[in-house]
């Protein structure tokens, strides 16, 4: 059993390690286009500030752990409960959530401007496969888009059968 035991770990690290080498794989963060350059940078600030109201809570537990309340020396907080409540749980989240809604807003109104003279691409989708064709050009495929660098794009999303979802992360959603 103990044999066993580090050829599985091993085993376990080499399956994850390979698992995080497919760089082909979508992922919001890697941003292929100006409009999700601009997304994945709205998604950085959210995180970011999430990271640090997240550490700054947690070091306010810890603080609050290893200082105790404060009663048993007679010195009270320096802030009083109603201060306190005041700051952080209206002031501070209030100036997070405007922050986060003008980084939104600034990004949606430069995603949504439309470009001059895009390239119109159809996508329809079938029961088992996308059906894709290029109206200018009088061309079609199926399952592949292609798509020219520095050129802006304009899709026409359809469904024929069924419902469907498209998602290209790469381009901003």
């Amino acid at each position: 059993m103990r044999r066993r035991t580090p050829v599985a770990v091993l085993a376990f690290l080499a399956a994850v390690g390979l698992a995080a080498c497919n760089r082909r794989s979508p992922s919001v963060v890697d941003p292929h286009g100006p409009e999700a350059h601009r997304i994945a940078g709205t998604w950085w600030l959210m995180f970011g500030l999430a990271a640090a109201v997240y550490a700054v809570v947690g070091g306010f537990i810890v603080v609050a752990l290893l200082r105790g309340r404060g009663t048993e020396s007679g010195r009270g907080s320096r802030i009083s409960d109603n201060g306190f409540i005041w700051v952080g749980g209206l002031a501070v989240p209030l100036a997070i959530l405007m922050v986060l809604a003008w980084a939104t807003v600034d990004t949606t109104n430069h995603v949504r401007r439309a470009e001059k003279d895009p390239l119109r691409i159809e996508v329809v989708a079938r029961q088992w496969w996308w059906a894709v064709s290029y109206p200018q050009y009088h061309f079609a495929t199926a399952n592949e888009i292609h798509v020219p660098v520095g050129r802006p794009i304009e899709l026409g999303l359809d469904s024929v059968y069924v419902l469907h979802s498209f998602w290209v992360p790469q381009l901003g959603g």
